[in-house]
């Protein structure tokens, strides 16, 4: 029997990449809703499933909600612009869409996705399950180890770099 494969998708972060990617497109729906970032975020999921067979599957968002960092330093986030309106309402079209894979949509109040995604990460590894962290974020790289991976968008937007130990190596020397 082979090992059981979970695939952790940083739904935020995802997003954001698709939106900036397809920021100039200009494709909205008949009601007007831009698609683009639902549209190049569907790429990224097509992408995944067919080049790769997981057991299991999970896309992770985070909430508008304070975390609970926010408690700890008042100035955390502080400096980033705000989320896109067109970023904004298009979120909940893209969780439908998950559904509509038969994934399922994770969030917690009060925890950023990155959280969630480290503890189910850090769950299955010690379940001996080999885990995929599909994020383009880097820090996620602090969490590889000998069973967990990160599957990230290359540059291209044609494909996956999987990054292993020896990959963190390479990236910060």
């Amino acid at each position: 029997m082979s090992r059981k494969k979970l695939f952790l998708l940083d739904g935020t972060a995802l997003a954001y990449r698709a939106y900036f990617a397809f920021i100039k497109s200009q494709m909205r729906n008949s009601e007007g809703l831009p698609t683009g970032t639902i549209f190049g975020f569907a790429n990224t999921i097509d992408r995944l499933l067919d080049s790769e067979d997981p057991s299991h599957i999970a896309v992770v968002w985070d909430t508008h909600e304070p975390t609970f960092r926010h408690a700890l330093d008042s100035n955390y986030k502080a400096h980033r612009p705000t989320q896109p309106e067109e970023l904004r309402e298009t979120i909940p079209e893209m969780k439908k869409l998950i559904e509509l894979y038969g994934i399922n949509n994770f969030e917690q109040h009060g925890y950023e996705a990155d959280d969630i995604i480290g503890t189910l990460a850090v769950q299955a590894r010690n379940e001996h399950v080999d885990v995929y962290m599909v994020t383009p974020d880097k820090d996620f790289m602090q969490l590889i180890c000998d069973n967990i991976k990160m599957y990230k968008p290359n540059n291209n937007g044609k494909g996956f770099d999987i990054i292993d130990i020896e990959g963190v190596k390479d990236y910060f020397g």
